[in-house]
Order: C-alpha cells, then sequence, then structure tokens
C-alpha cells in the first residue's frame, strides 16, 4: 500500500540526511515525518494558510514546499546551509514518488468531494481494494475543534471496521457498511465519546446508498440531518436523515407562506418553548408514540401528572397531543416556529 511506500520513503530519508521532514496536507494535518512524534499533530502555519498555488515558503523555522495539485506540503526544519533549489527539488521528488494520491483516505475524501471520474474511480477503488458495488452509509460527526484529533484516534483505535476520516476542524466523516448495525454502531461511538471525554457531540447519518460512485450523495444527506437536528431536534444528539421528511419539507417552502404561519401561532407555541416542563413533556410524548404510560415513567412522574400537562398545553395551544391529527399539527407547528427563529 500507499501508506507503507511512503513510511519507507522517510526511512530512508532519516538514514541517509540528518533533516526533519513533514509531509503535511492541506488542512494542516501531518501525515508522515521523519521526527514519529509529529505524525497526527497540526502545523499551524499551513492550517492557517490558503493553498492556491505551488511555491517555496519561508515560515518560522521551516521551509515549506507546496504542491497545489497535490494538496500537499513538504516542509523542510531549516538548518545553517539550507538551500532553498534544493528543497524545492526534494520537494517534488517527494511528491513525484507518492504519485499525488498517498493514501485511501485521500481518496475518499476527494471522492466525497466529487472530485473523480468514472473510470478515475474505478482505477482507485482497485489499488485500495474497495468493493465498489458494496453498500455504505456516511456518518459526520460534529464535535469541539479542540477535541478533534483525540476523538479520531480514539473511532480509528476502538473500531477497526469503520473508515475514519479527517474532514474539517470540527467535523470527522466515517463510512460504515450497511451490514454493520447502524444506529447501535453510532450510539456505541457516541457514548464513547461522551463517556472518554466528558463531552457531547452531534451525529448526522445519511442515507444507504448502493454504490460506492453515490458516497457522496449519503453525505450530502448527513450533513443536511445535522443542519435540521440542531434546529428542529436540538434535545437529541444523533439525526436520521430519513426522519426529517417534515424539517426538509419546511426548509424548501417558501420563507413567505412560513412566516405568515408563524405569525398565527408563535404566539401560543412560544409560550410552550419557554417552559422547559412543558416542552420536554410534549417532546418525550412524541418520542413515546404519544403512549401515555411509557412517556410517564420516562420522566419519572405520575401519569396523572403527564395528563396535567398535556392538558395544559391543550389549554395553551388548543392541540390535544393525545389526539393523532393535533399532535401532529402541534409538532409541525412547532417546527416552523423553531426554523423562523433560528
Amino acid at each position: 500500500m500507499l501508506q507503507k511506500k511512503v513510511s519507507n520513503l522517510f526511512s530512508d530519508i532519516i538514514s541517509n540526511i540528518d533533516i526533519e521532514v513533514n509531509l503535511i496536507d492541506d488542512s494542516g494535518y501531518i501525515i508522515e515525518s521523519t521526527k514519529k512524534d509529529k505524525v497526527g499533530l497540526i502545523d499551524k502555519f499551513i492550517a492557517n494558510k490558503k493553498i492556491i498555488r505551488d511555491e517555496v515558503i519561508e515560515g518560522e523555522n521551516y521551509i515549506y514546499y507546496v504542491n497545489c495539485d497535490a494538496k500537499k506540503v513538504i516542509s523542510f526544519k531549516e538548518c545553517e546551509g539550507t538551500n532553498r533549489n534544493l528543497i524545492e527539488l526534494m520537494g517534488k521528488m517527494i511528491l513525484q514518488e507518492i504519485k499525488i494520491q498517498l493514501t485511501k483516505k485521500d481518496f475518499l475524501v476527494d471522492l466525497i468531494k466529487e472530485k473523480f471520474d468514472e473510470d478515475e474511480i474505478i482505477k482507485y477503488c482497485n489499488y485500495y481494494d474497495i468493493n465498489i458495488n458494496n453498500d455504505f452509509f456516511v456518518v459526520l460527526i460534529e464535535i469541539d475543534e479542540n477535541l478533534h484529533d483525540e476523538v479520531e484516534k480514539m473511532i480509528i483505535e476502538a473500531y477497526d471496521e469503520v473508515e475514519v476520516l479527517k474532514f474539517s476542524k470540527n467535523k470527522i466523516l466515517l463510512i460504515l457498511n450497511s451490514d454493520i448495525e447502524i444506529y447501535e454502531k453510532v450510539l456505541n461511538i457516541y457514548n464513547d465519546i461522551y463517556v472518554e471525554l466528558i463531552n457531547n457531540c452531534k451525529i448526522g447519518i445519511g442515507t444507504k446508498v448502493e454504490s460506492i460512485f453515490m458516497l457522496s450523495t449519503s453525505y450530502k444527506k448527513a450533513l443536511l440531518a445535522l443542519k435540521y437536528g440542531k434546529i428542529f431536534y436540538e434535545h437529541k444528539d444523533i439525526y436520521f436523515y430519513n426522519s426529517m421528511m417534515i424539517p426538509f419539507l419546511i426548509d424548501n417552502m417558501e420563507y413567505k407562506t412560513l412566516k405568515e404561519l408563524s405569525e398565527n401561532i408563535n404566539d401560543k407555541l412560544e409560550k410552550i418553548i419557554k417552559n422547559s416542563e412543558l416542552i420536554s413533556t410534549a417532546q418525550k410524548f412524541f418520542e413515546n408514540n404519544l403512549n401515555i404510560t411509557d412517556t410517564a415513567k420516562q420522566l419519572f412522574i405520575h401519569r396523572n401528572t403527564l395528563i396535567y400537562r398535556i392538558n395544559k398545553i391543550q389549554k395553551i395551544t388548543g392541540y390535544d397531543l393525545r389526539k393523532f391529527e393535533d399532535a401532529m399539527n402541534f409538532m409541525i407547528a412547532l417546527f416552523i416556529v423553531k426554523y423562523i427563529n433560528s
């Protein structure tokens, strides 16, 4: 594999030249280095720089050879007698040796960004032994960017069957096969993040696609699941795109129409939204399919207390949540107000 080839290349550099050399992607992530403790760290100079052309740049203590097409940077620690022409030549040689497409992860990231034609996808899938006609899900994890590297490392170590991609400063992208129990797997990952790092994250799950060619479709829907989930289901942290039918319809309605609807219902629902007890009761009631007994148990309250709260919501809004039609109208009205307020 290419990763082994690159590691061997850097080992050869160490044995022949006493100089620090780093291979960096365009986000500043250090992929390989002659100093092994630097692998996985972020080069802040590159992270804060937009790569727009091939060039040789002098940074603080380092000289950088930038290759725009490869989206890679070779950095050399500057020392006495450093020759810029030699640095540029070495940078070109290293990038030529790794043939631009460095790793399977690089390929998958660019595939999701739709940067390949069909022939290129087939070629790289054959090279990386990827089953083109497998079923895939894309999962996006949004996390505090200060914890990004820790979360990425933790998932890689605990779930070797999951492809983990560094996608942005605050997002990690996972590719899962559909033969894995998706919800169970994602819930385990979510719980691991919470237990290990004492930190919540938001997770969007795209739809199943039946070919590697459609991976970007699942990604786009995972992105929408995150967007809708944070607006409409802020009390949750895991969002399925397939559960976002109403948010999708609202998002695609004319804003003028939504505004008119919200003006008619806003005052009534604002009282519910601002009352944490009533809004959490309504949300839990929906999650339990309008079942009073199950909802009361999950809220740790007597069923009469739950009925009292449902009656109070009905008195304020006119919607009896025990009736399916009223419950649906209440939920849609609530979503419209949240969407307008967002």
